[in-house]
């Protein structure tokens, strides 16, 4: 999944990345909580589900509803 920012808990980030769950058979026997983070192709960090805030991904649509309300209920 293409990720167009990626924020931890203690409000660091990285931007434009590749995140997937192709981890080493190492890491996926000490915990299936890694998952793999790609930069420019090459960069490779494995980082831990549970010290992650926020994924937002590139292909994010927002919908939004600008009709009016009905107060009449």
């Amino acid at each position: 999944m293409e990720i167009k920012k990626i924020i931890f808990l203690d409000d660091s980030y990285f931007e434009d990345c590749v995140l997937s769950n192709d981890i080493p058979k190492e890491i996926a026997e000490v915990s299936s909580s890694f998952v793999k983070l790609t930069f420019d192709k090459s960069t490779i960090k494995y980082v831990n589900l549970d010290y992650i805030q926020l994924i937002i991904p590139k292909n994010l649509k927002v919908i939004s509803s600008r009709g009016k309300k009905d107060d009449n209920d």
